[in-house]
């Protein structure tokens, strides 16, 4: 795998720190939140995949 260009790494690591700031505050909510959170990290992953591979092949 190719290195990925530094706008998209910064996009990846702020989305990471996102997702675990996320997660911490769905615990103090309570667990009824997650299902949901995770629904919409998991749709964020796939999205992020897309886009680095299509910038892979590019």
């Amino acid at each position: 795998m190719k290195h990925l260009p530094p706008d998209i790494a910064i996009l990846a690591a702020s989305v990471t720190i996102a997702i675990t700031y996320l997660h911490d505050q769905a615990k103090l909510a309570g667990y009824r939140v997650i299902s949901v959170f995770y629904t919409s990290s998991i749709q964020l992953i796939m999205y992020l995949t897309s886009l680095i591979q299509l910038v892979n092949v590019s």
